[in-house]
This record gives structure tokens, sequence and C-alpha cells, in this order.
């Protein structure tokens, strides 16, 4: 609890220009007593300096490398990524100082990510589902609000995260009998162009609707 305390301190005064919505530094809002975090000291006197140093820090640490490695296994491969395989990726992201494609690519590499048994293994969030749904039937969107309203009743509203880690990537935290009737409903709606300002030429509502609401289109 100490270093978020910590943390918070060492980023007071960084703002937004009201204005431009850009990035601002308020040097008097800025705590320039001496901090720790992380068993990092910030002598007194700092500025805008102390958070560079500390976004420096947290990218170099290996418990962000750790972090964006297992969510990358999970969103990729699995949703129980082999440790090996999300170790191989940390050391990948810390040895290319975080380059995000060269840790992707590692991940693609890999032959766990090959693996038959893991091949469309993983569930549709609820916005990738929708969202495929749309483009599946090549729907015209006049009005997103319908859309919005769908993943909100599916279980992912948008901007709705509560955790600041966001929504999971897991798909068993998707799946229930309630969130699988939410689906078949929003794809009876859309098939039969029954969302307003949604529209799509679909010549036989029925089987589209039985497609994008089956297991298959359910799976990543």
């Amino acid at each position: 609890q100490k270093d978020v305390t910590e943390l918070a301190r060492v980023f007071t005064g960084w703002s937004i220009d009201p204005r431009t919505a850009a990035f601002m530094f308020r040097p008097r809002m800025h705590d320039i007593a001496d901090k720790s975090v992380l068993g990092e000291h910030f002598p007194a006197g700092g500025g805008i300096e102390e958070g560079e140093r500390m976004i420096h820090i947290l990218a170099h640490s290996p418990a962000t490398a750790h972090h964006i490695a297992l969510q990358l296994c999970q969103r990729l491969v699995s949703d129980n990524p082999p440790k090996a395989l999300v170790d191989r990726v940390a050391r990948k992201f810390l040895a290319t100082d975080g380059d995000l494609r060269q840790t992707v690519k590692a991940v693609i590499d890999s032959r766990e990510f090959w693996d038959p048994k893991d091949y469309r293994a993983k569930v549709k969030p609820p916005f990738d589902f929708v969202i495929s749904a749309v483009r599946a039937v090549n729907a015209t969107v006049n009005n997103p609000m319908p859309i919005a309203r769908a993943l909100q009743q599916i279980g992912e509203p948008l901007y709705g995260a509560q955790p600041p880690t966001g929504y999971s990537d897991r798909g068993d935290v998707w799946i229930n009998t309630g969130a699988l009737m939410n689906r078949m409903n929003f794809a009876v709606a859309l098939a039969n162009n029954q969302l307003p300002g949604v529209r799509a030429s679909i010549a036989d509502p029925k089987a589209t609707a039985l497609e994008l609401g089956g297991p298959e289109f359910q799976r990543q």
C-alpha cells in the first residue's frame, strides 16, 4: 500500500490542458518532498522527471514483462498458457527493450501457438463476438447505440470495466447460461434487422441467426 501511495505522489502535477486535452505538467501541484517507490529513492525537489523515471522503472521491471507476456499468451494461445512459454515471451520483451512487435512474434513463432489442442480453443469475448457478427453479415451501421446496448447485455459494456486491469481475456469468464442466451438473442435480432439503425441484406435470416449463435462462431 505504501508503494501505491508513494507512486501517486510521484505523479502529482501530471494533468491535462482543458483547452486542448493535451498532457500538461502543473509544477505547483507536484509534491516536491522526497519519495521511495519499489526501493527507488526520489530526492526532494524533483519535478516532471520523477514521473518519467518511474515509467522507465516500471517498463523495465521483470514483473511488467511477465504481466504483458501472460496477457499476450492468454490472448493468442490459450486461457492457461504454459509457464515456459510465458517466461520465454517475457525474456524477449526485456531483451528487446519492450519491442511489442518482437514480443508478439515470439508468441507466434512458438510451438505452443501452433499446438493443435489449442486451435480455436478460446471463446470470443462479447466485444469480439458482436463486432465479428456485424462484419459477418456486412451490416451498415447508422446508429451504434443498439450495438453498445447489446454489449452491455452480453456482459462487456464499453468502458465499463471496474478493475484497472480492464476486462478479462479468459473465455470461461464470459460463458454461462445467461450470456449464451443473450448472444443468441443478439444473433436473432441482427439477422432479422431488428436493431434500429443496423441493416444487413440477408437471404435466410433463420440460418444466419443459427450460424451466428452457434458454438463455432463463438470461438476465436
